[in-house]
C-alpha cells in the first residue's frame, strides 16, 4: 500500500531534484532525503547507493550508501578498484559499461551471476536494481536500489525509480 501521494508522488522528488535539492546541502543529505521521500512514496526502498566518478587524481570515485534507519556514510575508491576482479564482476561495473539497468532478483537462488550481492541477500534483500545516472556531459554514473519486501519491487515501483533515476521535465 502506497503512502499520501502513493507512487505517482514520484513527480514531486524528481521536481525537488531537478529544482536543486536545495533542502539538501550535501551529496549524502540529497540522497539520504530523496531517499525518505521515495519511501514516503510507497517504494519499499531499504538500501540505496550513488556511484559518482570524480575528477579527483587519486579518488575514482565516491560511494554514498542510504540504508533505512541508519542514514548515509560516504566512502571512497582509488583507481585500482576498477583492476579488480570483484569490481569487474559487479552490476555496478556492468552499467557503468553498458549504459542501461539492470535488475537482479535476490530471492531467487538461480540469482548467483553477481556473488558479491550474496551480502545483500544474507540481510535479507529480495531484489536489486542498478541504473545508470547519465549526466549532462555525458558520463554514466550509477544508483543502486535494494528492498526487502516480500516478491521485491513491482513493476509500478521499478518504473517509478527508473524515473526518478533519469528525471525529465
Amino acid at each position: 500500500m502506497s503512502a499520501p501521494g502513493g507512487i505517482d508522488g514520484i513527480a514531486g522528488v524528481v521536481d525537488w531534484l531537478v529544482g536543486g535539492a536545495h533542502s539538501a546541502a550535501t551529496p549524502e543529505a540529497v540522497l539520504g532525503e530523496m531517499c525518505e521521500r521515495v519511501v514516503a512514496c510507497g517504494i519499499p526502498v531499504w538500501r540505496a547507493a550513488a556511484f559518482i566518478r570524480t575528477l579527483h587524481p587519486q579518488i575514482m570515485g565516491r560511494r554514498i550508501e542510504w540504508r533505512e534507519g541508519a542514514g548515509t556514510q560516504v566512502g571512497e575508491a582509488s583507481f585500482a578498484v576498477f583492476d579488480s576482479d570483484s569490481f569487474k564482476g559487479s552490476p555496478v561495473s556492468r552499467v557503468y559499461e553498458e549504459g542501461r539497468p539492470l535488475r537482479v532478483r535476490l530471492d531467487n537462488p538461480a540469482s548467483g551471476e553477481f556473488p558479491h550481492l550474496d551480502a545483500l541477500r544474507a540481510e535479507g534483500a529480495t531484489d536489486y536494481l542498478a541504473v545508470p545516472f547519465v549526466f549532462s556531459n555525458g558520463e554514466i554514473h550509477v544508483g543502486t536500489w535494494a528492498t526487502r519486501a516480500l516478491g521485491g519491487f513491482t513493476d509500478a515501483q521499478l518504473a517509478a525509480i527508473r524515473r526518478r533515476s533519469a528525471p525529465r521535465r
